[in-house]
């Protein structure tokens, strides 16, 4: 289950540095006029999120469809590791 994020800011560096970082650009809307929304900077990291995960594919790899590449003479599948193929990770 994943930690809420209030307990998050508490305990991780990283997650607390990129929430001081997104905090300090709000907090510049009175110091040099930049104007960012709450609402714009949520959907600004949004779309960012969204951006890096159709960037960079994750590798999926399904047992069953590997069970048919195996039958057609494919990659030799280990029973009981459905993410590995011939002894190494996918």
């Amino acid at each position: 289950m994943r930690m809420p994020a209030e307990e998050r800011y508490q305990t991780d560096k990283t997650f607390s540095y990129i929430v001081d970082t997104l905090y300090f650009l709000l907090c510049q809307n009175d110091v040099h006029g930049i104007q960012f929304t709450p609402t714009e900077l949520r959907e600004a990291a949004m779309l960012a999120a969204e951006k890096y995960e159709y960037t960079h594919i994750r590798p999926m790899f399904i047992r069953e469809r590997a069970q048919e590449i195996n039958m057609f003479g494919g990659a030799n599948i280990q029973a009981g590791s459905p993410n590995t193929i011939s002894g190494s990770k996918l």
